[in-house]
């Protein structure tokens, strides 16, 4: 990337997603922070403005578990920038209940991949505008946990919050692998990645029996800043030129399961997520 580049990212003010904030902030043409609480974006553009031109910050406001958001949000995009260099799709969370959204989606599935695939192909156009631009997606290791529940995919019988969680992160494996597949002939990289295991707000969601245990693991947790290294790797480092469609831990190309290299199945998810959104978006 270079000190031009127009770059948006999501779930921007907590976690990995502010630590990426911080260290794409100084050399950025523009940083476009995307998060649901406006003071919390406010407050971080502030903290940003210390270290990098505060010219070269800006926000959005959105809710990306919510259809009508996402769109709402691009288009405030759309009128401002004519292009996007960098998509950092970051938001997302883990849930230890069962939510829906407006739309009757379970909030894990809608937020964690659907937030994914509408504002990555809504935005589509501008990053094809760009000279070079990149995509890059937060998943996890936790898609090897996990599987795609064709005839429950919102998990209304059988809900566990690591089922939907595993599901959820191993649907961003089957977009990247998709979106680089229809990609391959634009001059745009696809990648995602695992972060580690992160000593983050991730934890606030887990069952209350649990959480003391959690808080113990969180000693031997990676900090946000070092959870970031790969999204920041990813998003400025030159020996990732030209690489696209693949998963990366610790900065390197890494394994997926064999769930997640399944074309058919990315194929199934991409028409059932489009399915989804248009739904959502009439409701």
């Amino acid at each position: 990337m270079t000190t031009s580049s127009i770059i948006v990212l999501t779930g921007a003010t907590a976690g990995i997603g502010r630590a990426t904030a911080k260290a794409l902030a100084p050399t950025a043409g523009k940083l476009v922070l995307v998060a649901r609480n406006e003071q919390k974006l406010k407050a971080l553009i502030a903290e940003l403005a210390r270290e990098a031109d505060p010219n070269n910050l800006d926000y959005v406001v959105a809710d990306l578990s919510e259809a009508a958001s996402i769109e709402q949000a691009v288009a405030e995009i759309r009128s401002r920038y004519d292009h996007i260099d960098l998509l950092v799709n970051n938001a997302g969370g883990f849930f230890s209940d069962r939510m829906e959204t407006s739309a009757g989606y379970e909030y894990t599935f809608a937020l964690d991949h659907l937030g994914y695939y509408h504002f990555t192909t809504r935005l589509l156009d501008l990053i094809e505008a760009a000279p070079k631009a990149r995509i890059v997606s937060v998943s996890s290791a936790a898609h090897t946990m996990g599987k795609m529940n064709w005839d429950d995919l919102m998990l209304t019988k059988e809900y566990g919050g690591m089922k939907a969680y595993g599901q959820a992160k191993l649907a961003n494996i089957l977009f990247t692998k998709e979106l680089a597949e229809r990609l391959k002939d634009k001059n745009i990289t696809v990648n995602c990645l695992h972060p580690g295991v992160v000593a983050t707000n991730f934890m606030d969601n887990m069952p209350a029996w649990i959480k003391p245990l959690a808080g113990f693991a969180k000693i031997f947790m990676k900090s946000p800043d070092k959870g970031a290294e790969t999204s920041v790797y990813l998003a400025t480092s030159s020996e990732v030129e030209g690489i696209t469609g693949e998963y990366f831990a610790d900065k390197k190309v890494a394994k997926v399961s064999p769930a997640a290299k399944d074309r058919a199945d990315a194929q199934k998810l991409w028409q059932i997520s489009e399915e989804l959104v248009e739904k959502a978006l009439v409701k």
